[in-house]
């Protein structure tokens, strides 16, 4: 099986178009990118078709929608759900074109994020009961599940993160899918090809506010385990930083696997190839 170290296009520059992300690749000798936000393109499959020597794999807001929202299957909002089900099969869609096996995305909110107050400070707002939006998460990714199959499509379900200031600003978990109960049951309910891409980093933050094991996190989602997304943090925010030699997760990675990511932000390009090089050092030896 042939195995893929990606890196975030966010570690790129966030808002930057599909050709200087290609061009900066290119330059720096990197061939494989997790496509995961940017800028709207209006010739998205041409230029993607120009550059398709590098190996791209999509995720969560790519290709990025004309108009921006928050993609969020367990909202009780037909409009949010709507635009959700449209971008995702229209990302299914564009991965068939370029027979790509994957198409990963957030697991769902208790709530609504406006868009404008993404990376803003949080503030208090209606949450929607946990029960019908587990229930409705569940229903629209198998939904999903179905609409991928018909293009021999895996959806990979990213686990969630809680931080203590949220947690603390709400008084209750916010999100889907970020403990071990509700990832397991998420996971037995839904279809056979829907699978997990574990953001270690996620996963260091929501074990530290929730109080949970995160090693055993990664050992009872083993089986459903299709990817990882590579980043390391202080538990207490996620800060996409670097990944280092004793790193804690690296002794509970599955190293068969054919989809690594790093997800890393702010950094000069030099770290980011020695991190791409650590990592292949650690997962391919």
């Amino acid at each position: 099986m042939k195995k893929y170290i990606y890196i975030s296009s966010g570690a790129l520059g966030k808002n930057k178009n599909l050709n200087k992300i290609f061009s900066i690749l290119k330059k720096n000798k990197i061939n494989s990118v997790e496509l995961s936000g940017g800028k709207y393109e209006k010739n998205l499959i041409k230029n993607l078709k120009l550059n398709k020597k590098f190996n791209f794999i999509f995720h969560n807001y790519f290709p990025v929608p004309k108009k921006n929202f928050v993609l969020n299957l367990a909202s009780n909002n037909k409009k949010i759900i709507n635009q959700s089900f449209s971008h995702i099969k229209n990302a299914i869609r564009i991965c068939k074109i370029f027979n790509l096996k994957y198409y990963s995305l957030h697991s769902g909110f208790l709530y609504d994020p406006d868009p404008k107050l993404l990376g803003k400070e949080m503030k208090l707002c209606k949450t929607f009961n946990r029960k019908s939006a587990l229930s409705r998460f569940i229903k629209n990714i198998n939904i999903i599940g179905d609409y991928a199959k018909k293009y021999d499509i895996k959806i990979l379900l990213e686990n969630n993160i809680i931080e203590k200031k949220e947690y603390n600003l709400f008084k209750r978990n916010t999100v889907l899918m970020s403990t071990i109960r509700e990832t397991i049951f998420i996971m037995k309910n839904t279809r056979d090809n829907v699978k997990l891409l574990i953001d270690v980093g996620h996963l260091n933050v929501a074990a530290r506010t929730l109080k949970f094991n995160r090693v055993d996190f990664l050992k009872k989602t083993l089986s459903w385990t299709e990817g990882f997304q590579l980043s390391e943090n202080d538990g207490i925010k996620d800060c996409n930083l670097p990944v280092r030699k004793n790193s804690w997760f690296w002794p509970y990675i599955n190293r068969e696997l054919n989809y690594y990511s790093l997800e890393v932000y702010n950094l000069d390009i030099d770290v980011i190839k020695q991190n791409l090089k650590l990592i292949k050092k650690k997962l391919f030896k």
